[in-house]
């Protein structure tokens, strides 16, 4: 079974005068423990995808199911468990995720605690996340202290820090310079590999296919168009072995021209001049 499968979705806005469609009949399936990049401009459908499989947005058709939930059929209730338990999201801004009034440490077990973990087993599941994921060093930091790319890693380890099924994950470096947004995505790649956890990331950015298992790209609602990810640290494509030369079966001298009678019948056998007839 696919960790995500959404099915002919369809999601309808009101606006004056009529109705938009920010999905239009999309289908996508996604395996289990595969790293899915979602690629596409502002605009393009990608928000309301991830809002539609964390069940914050219910689709006007079409069936999704994610994580083994069929939203379709899900009350609130089922919904809400579905985020606080088996959905992993990390937002582009972190101060979405990050609370300012407490410190890196109950940042990353808040996750934890809303799952239901009690504040000493949490704070010490936390503490471990961090230091797992090379973070130990920032634990008693306020996240005002934070530089962009710590805080995105921090968030990242709290999103991850309850052992979610699926992490979606919306622009995660739109914020970021290059160097902070590869550590991210290395990070983010890491982290959901630890864990065996499935990964959809949606960003305009495609160098995020350096984390990709495959790529897909969205417009105007629809997937249009599907390819494998580009070369990557754990995608490496050996370059073909060089052919060899193969010996020249025509021994006519060079300096015949296409046309003449000898050179007429080296065509077959390789002539290169662009006068020469098809071979």
């Amino acid at each position: 079974m696919s960790a995500i499968d959404v099915t002919d979705a369809f999601c309808l806005y009101p606006i004056p005068g009529g109705t938009v469609a920010a999905l239009r009949g999309l289908s996508l399936a996604v395996e289990d423990r595969e790293r899915l990049v979602v690629h596409g401009p502002n605009g393009s459908g990608k928000t309301t995808l991830l809002r539609v499989l964390t069940g914050e947005v219910p689709p006007s058709a079409g069936s999704v199911r994610i994580a083994g939930v069929d939203l379709a059929g899900a009350d609130e209730a089922t919904r809400s468990r579905l985020r606080l338990t088996r959905l992993g999201v990390v937002d582009q801004h972190t101060a979405r995720t990050l609370r300012p009034e407490i410190d890196v440490l109950d940042n990353v077990a808040l996750q934890l605690r809303l799952a239901g973990v009690g504040r000493v087993e949490a704070r010490r599941r936390a503490g471990e996340a961090l230091a797992r994921l090379g973070l130990a060093a920032l634990a008693d930091r306020s996240p005002a202290t934070l530089s962009g790319g710590e805080a995105q890693r921090v968030a990242v380890c709290a999103a991850l820090a309850h052992e979610p099924t699926v992490v979606l994950a919306d622009e995660p470096t739109g914020e970021l310079d290059l160097a902070s947004a590869d550590e991210v995505y290395d990070l983010l790649s890491s982290a959901v590999a630890s864990i065996g956890a499935t990964l959809l990331l949606v960003t305009h950015d495609q160098r995020a296919a350096r984390i990709a298992d495959r790529m897909v790209r969205i417009r105007d609602g629809r997937l249009s168009e599907c390819s494998a990810a580009r070369t990557s640290p754990r995608r490496r494509i050996r370059s073909p072995a060089p052919r060899r030369r193969q010996p020249r079966l025509d021994r006519s001298p060079r300096s015949k021209r296409c046309g003449s009678p000898t050179a007429t019948a080296s065509c077959s056998t390789g002539c290169r001049s662009t006068s020469a007839p098809a071979c």
